[in-house]
């Protein structure tokens, strides 16, 4: 019984809108606007018209700058930016690269330690062992040891 109101509220909505439908069908179309004629315009629903009208408020207006103090000079950054490529293309043609020796190969390091070595069987207890040592670790930001390479 309580699921009946609601059926009957949603079968009204569904009426009244087919009615509006079959209404409109109904209606002669209007005339077609000439090819060279703007169409008409419809008048802006009350939503549409809040709608702009937020759009207005909240669109970037532009700042306007105050006027240059006339004791100061006026720089010319088109006239800067010239001279810094310039310079630029001066250092870059007087650098000869040179051909570097090759790196040497850096030492391998073994290291043994001096505890009984740990047999981890099966990978739940491997799994475990990993998330034991992230767990009870030091930070590495706390480590002096440890070298950040994306911060530099």
């Amino acid at each position: 019984m309580e699921d009946l109101f609601p059926l009957l509220i949603f079968l009204v909505i569904i009426a009244v809108n087919a009615i509006k439908f079959f209404a409109g069908k109904s209606k002669p179309n209007k005339p077609a606007a000439q090819p060279g004629e703007a169409p008409p315009k419809r008048p802006a629903s009350s939503i549409e018209a809040f709608f702009e009208s937020l759009a207005e408020q909240v669109a970037p207006k532009p700042t306007e700058l105050p006027d240059w103090p006339e004791d100061r000079e006026r720089p010319d950054y088109a006239q800067e930016m010239d001279e810094f490529e310039h310079a630029r293309t001066e250092e870059t043609a007087a650098i000869v690269p040179q051909p570097s020796p090759p790196p040497a190969p850096s030492p391998r390091i073994r290291i043994r330690s001096t505890g009984p070595s740990l047999q981890i069987q099966g990978r739940k207890n491997l799994k475990r062992a990993m998330l034991a040592h992230i767990v009870f670790s030091p930070p590495r930001a706390l480590d002096p040891a440890f070298k950040n390479t994306l911060a530099k």
